[in-house]
């Protein structure tokens, strides 16, 4: 009820071995009050603690803000913008010229989400998993799986705006 940001262990899913960490920097007095709308940004770090990429979200009363999405030396690496429509929700994806590089794509359930290029090719998967019963009825955790297509295993930009979005559905879509 009074929380005002959020945690996310990133984790291998073969071994459970925690990876990284991504923690929400909100502005605390803006979440207070709109915690929708406020603005925030979420640093991911890895195991050493050492920053890999940072979300910024706007403040956003009216429309669809640009999520932005920085690598550990501020440089842009792409943004995200809600759909308009959507049945399973979504998001379309920017490079920092602003020219569309991919979407995120959700199914009429919204447990699965898709990153796909503009020619329709699979680049990454997000899942939401089921974490029992416990967790789901009593708390608001939920556990993704981020999977990575073959072809876009060492594009280190890819990955990131790949779990960057895996952090923007929850962020976004399922708060």
């Amino acid at each position: 009820m009074f929380k005002t940001s959020n945690t996310y262990d990133i984790l291998n899913p073969n071994t459970q071995e925690k990876v990284g960490v991504a923690q929400e920097k909100p502005s605390l007095l803006l979440r207070m009050l709109f915690k929708k709308a406020a603005p925030t940004s979420v640093e991911m770090r890895d195991a050493k603690d050492q920053l890999v990429f940072t979300i910024q979200k706007p403040l956003k009363f009216f429309g669809r803000p640009k999520i932005r999405v920085f690598d550990a030396d501020r440089k842009e690496l792409g943004y995200f913008v809600s759909k308009m429509f959507s049945i399973g929700g979504g998001f379309h994806v920017y490079s920092p010229d602003g020219k569309h590089i991919a979407e995120v794509k959700g199914n009429w359930k919204s447990k699965d989400f898709q990153m796909l290029t503009p020619e329709q090719k699979e680049l990454g998967k997000v899942s939401k998993q089921w974490a029992g019963v416990a967790k789901e009825m009593f708390t608001s955790a939920d556990n993704y799986v981020v999977g990575v297509s073959d072809d876009v295993a060492k594009d280190d930009n890819t990955k990131m705006l790949l779990l960057a979005a895996a952090l923007t559905i929850d962020m976004v879509l399922k708060e």
